[in-house]
């Protein structure tokens, strides 16, 4: 397992506000790597059919997902939490994650993913993901071109 320890543990900072994944899912740190510009860093929890990915970039939490066995953290497959929430109940609209401390960024996505963690790890079973991810792949491209259209009559008033 690859760990990389730079000026915190923020595995165990994980541990505390995720403390869920660890008890009730099995989940366990594959891997922690810092990185020395912005204090940015990845965290990778795997367990069951799913990886669990925490990227802090420049002070913003992500919380990315993706199928254990076929992702890596800098080629994917991995989807955003929200947007596969999105996906999986249709119904689900997050608000913008303010940029705070990484500590208040972890508990609203603690909150966020909890509900959704069973439907994740069916998700990503290898032949479930195998027979979805082409509709995944799909609504996150429509999603992109939504948003990216918005952004662009913003800018332009139209």
């Amino acid at each position: 397992k690859e760990r990389t320890v730079g000026f915190f543990d923020k595995a165990e900072l994980i541990e505390t506000h995720f403390d869920y994944l660890f008890s009730d899912y099995g989940f366990a740190v594959d891997s922690e790597t810092h990185f020395n510009s912005f204090g940015n860093w990845v965290v990778v929890l795997e367990s069951g059919p799913f990886s669990v990915h925490f990227m802090m970039d420049r002070g913003s939490l992500d919380l990315v997902v993706g199928p254990r066995g076929l992702i890596e953290w800098q080629v994917g497959p991995w989807y955003s939490l929200c947007i596969v929430i999105q996906f999986l109940t249709d119904s689900y609209d997050p608000s913008p994650l303010p940029i705070d401390k990484a500590e208040v960024q972890m508990e609203r996505l603690s909150r966020e993913l909890y509900p959704y963690v069973d439907q994740l790890s069916h998700l990503f079973q290898a032949d479930i993901f195998e027979a979805r991810r082409a509709e995944l792949d799909a609504f996150c491209k429509a999603r992109r071109k939504r948003m990216f259209d918005e952004l662009t009559r913003q800018a332009t008033g139209e």
